[in-house]
């Protein structure tokens, strides 16, 4: 049973008048958290964003990010689209629990087929949960030197081998267009629809000072790239990908070491590798790195859903789709993919 709400707490929807300032000082905030990322998602997709906060008088006690995803397959209420973890965040546990109620309300006023929480811990045992995800966070070093000496030696031994391929990095907003590229080219090899490109340049553009790129080239050719993301200590790569062919020179093994460099250079002191099927490919790579799973719990409530929800590339259902899909000329899933991308947002 949740702890009852204090007296004296009221939760509204938030004008993002101090969000920020709050999310930036709980302990337990993540990037996603952060108003702009709701902002953005409405500016691009045209979702609606639904910002809970938990006020005592004037003064924020807990806030949670929703997002109203409407499509012709449903609606439904998620904390947070395209984010990896931003559930609910408070100064305690009553008020937490009144933020989770409340949003439940919201799911059942705007008749949606389920509320999603994306976790990074359980939010009590009332709620259903989806555990087939897992995220990977680790402390940097103090010096950047100390990175490469963290990572195990099978990897460090492929990433000599790029270094010895004549790899390098160059970093700045000015490859973002590359950035792009690279990434839609990637997407498209693994079968999955691409996001619009203006979500990049949104995300560049309201998060400018915590953003940054870095792109691996091969003969003055940019072979790889990341899009990152640097909040609270916290190196958070997001978008990655390397052009298919170019594996021989190791590029994503040098990639994120020299990322991890920069995150120290930058004065950071943890590197979030972000969210991962269990089993997938970027699972394996993590792990190679030296990364260890931290299991996330991703959390419904169920409204007019009769199961949670299985929209990922796991789910078998999609293998076909999958295979046509990596097929198609490029030009055609960069037009087609962000049209697709709102219905199965990650």
């Amino acid at each position: 049973m949740a702890p009852a709400q204090p007296d004296n707490m009221k939760i509204t929807l938030s004008d993002g008048t101090g969000w920020d300032e709050y999310v930036v000082r709980h302990p337990g905030s993540f990037f996603y958290h952060l108003y702009g990322w709701g902002r953005a998602i409405e500016e691009v997709f045209g979702f609606k964003k639904l910002y809970l906060e938990a006020q005592d008088g004037a003064v924020i006690r807990g806030v949670l990010p929703l997002v109203l995803v409407e499509t012709i397959l449903g609606r439904k209420l998620v904390s947070i689209p395209i984010g990896v973890y931003a559930g609910a965040i408070a100064d305690d546990e009553p008020t937490a629990g009144a933020l989770i109620k409340r949003a439940i309300a919201l799911s059942q006023e705007h008749g949606c087929d389920y509320l999603e929480l994306r976790n990074m811990a359980r939010a009590g045992d009332d709620l259903p949960s989806k555990e087939l995800y897992v995220t990977f966070i680790k402390p940097l070093p103090v010096r950047a030197e100390e990175c490469l000496e963290r990572i195990p030696r099978k990897a460090r031994a492929e990433i000599r081998h790029a270094i010895d391929k004549g790899l390098t990095y160059e970093t700045g907003l000015r490859y973002l267009e590359e950035c792009y590229r690279i990434y839609a080219i990637n997407q498209r090899y693994l079968g999955s629809p691409v996001v619009s490109k203006k979500w990049f340049v949104k995300l560049a553009e309201v998060f400018k000072d915590t953003t940054d790129i870095l792109v691996v080239k091969a003969g003055g050719r940019c072979i790889a790239a990341v899009l990152t993301f640097f909040c609270k200590d916290t190196v958070l790569p997001f978008y990655g990908g390397v052009l298919p062919g170019c594996e021989r020179y190791s590029p994503s093994n040098f990639m994120y070491l020299k990322l991890q460099e920069y995150g120290v250079a930058k004065g950071c002191k943890y590197f979030d590798f972000g969210r991962s099927r269990k089993g997938a490919g970027s699972y394996h790579f993590k792990m190679h790195q030296g990364f260890e799973p931290i299991q996330l719990y991703y959390q419904y409530y169920l409204n007019k859903a009769k199961a949670i929800p299985d929209i990922s590339p796991s789910n078998k259902g999609f293998d076909a789709a999958k295979n046509v899909w990596r097929h198609l000329p490029l030009p055609l899933t960069n037009a087609l993919g962000p049209a697709i991308f709102k219905y199965v947002m990650p």
